[in-house]
């Protein structure tokens, strides 16, 4: 931490943004800050050992690409194995082309339709 007011540095760098593969409303486009994925390593750890892998070897997807922070972020915390392409998720589960994963993890878009999308791939896979 730094004196009031002084502006917080990220845990990673950013890279040069890249264009997108899908389209994406603006106000939905946004990274979740690193201090959510610190707020979850408990949960993460649950769940890879309820998988019965090694927290470190836990395959975390995240369908909804913004620049890639949460694979970084993750990292950071001790989950190498993050899925998060800038790929268009919607077109991958129309295709069937799901990348292999323990768990997904996501701070979705809130515009319709994409909570209702997201949420009805997760009650069919099984997949926590």
């Amino acid at each position: 931490g730094g004196a009031t007011g002084e502006a917080r540095q990220p845990s990673v760098p950013h890279p040069v943004p890249q264009p997108l593969a899908f389209s994406a409303a603006e106000d939905d486009h946004c990274e979740t800050a690193p201090e959510a994925y610190a707020h979850i390593v408990s949960l993460l750890r649950l769940v890879a050992r309820k998988r019965g892998v090694p927290p470190e070897e836990l395959r975390i997807w995240d369908p909804y690409y913004c620049n890639g922070a949460v694979a970084r972020h993750l990292a950071a915390l001790g989950f190498p194995h993050v899925h998060n392409a800038n790929e268009d998720f919607y077109a991958r589960l129309d295709s069937g082309d799901l990348p292999e994963h323990d768990v997904l993890l996501t701070n979705p878009p809130y515009t319709h339709p994409h909570p209702e999308r997201l949420l009805a791939h997760c009650a069919a896979s099984g997949t926590p």
